[in-house]
């Protein structure tokens, strides 16, 4: 946050954000509410199994300007920013010796909009279970433009042949909001 920039009557106001006054700290600036986003995978497991597979929330359980098409699992952005991202993703691990890289996608120019990924990696067991819940987060920079993204799949590798990983419900999620 930038440095305290005035005090008026008993009023600092810090950056163009934050505003404390009577020891209340308060959220200003920008005319407006923040944007933000939390949703979740609920209900099911998702399999994970190819190359730039998107892995899907399909339940958003907070909003306020950011859209998520829960089928796709492609969130809407609106321009402005910048805004926080983190991704939780917890998974099963069915394919011994693999592992599996997660990167945030730009679904609109088909690229990644950053070179972080999350690394998944499985030991040479069979039937290993993976219960901690790995998490991606990044800042997404201010933009003219709205932005339409995902969590895909960066690279998925195993020498057994096949790979078996699921996205498992209620231990996914994603957090999005306007800084």
């Amino acid at each position: 946050l930038n440095d305290a920039t005035t005090t008026t009557k008993g009023v600092v106001q810090v950056g163009s954000g934050l505003e404390v006054s009577n020891g209340v700290l308060s959220v200003v600036g920008g005319g407006g509410q923040k944007r933000y986003l939390s949703a979740n995978r609920s209900t099911t497991d998702q399999t994970i199994n190819s190359l730039n597979q998107r892995v899907i929330f399909n339940s958003v359980e907070q909003s306020n300007g950011i859209t998520l098409d829960t089928n796709t699992g492609i969130a809407t952005i609106p321009a402005g920013g910048p805004y926080y991202i983190n991704f939780e993703i917890g998974l099963d691990i069915a394919t011994a010796n693999s592992f599996m890289h997660l990167g945030v996608y730009n679904e609109d120019n088909l690229s990644f909009v950053s070179n972080q990924r999350l690394v998944i990696n499985s030991p040479r067991t069979t039937n290993f279970n993976e219960n901690s819940i790995p998490t991606l987060t990044l800042i997404l920079p201010q933009s003219s433009t709205q932005r339409r993204i995902g969590l895909r799949t960066a690279l998925i590798r195993t020498p057994e042949g096949s790979i078996v990983y699921y996205a498992k419900s209620s231990k996914c999620r994603v957090t999005i909001f306007e800084l």
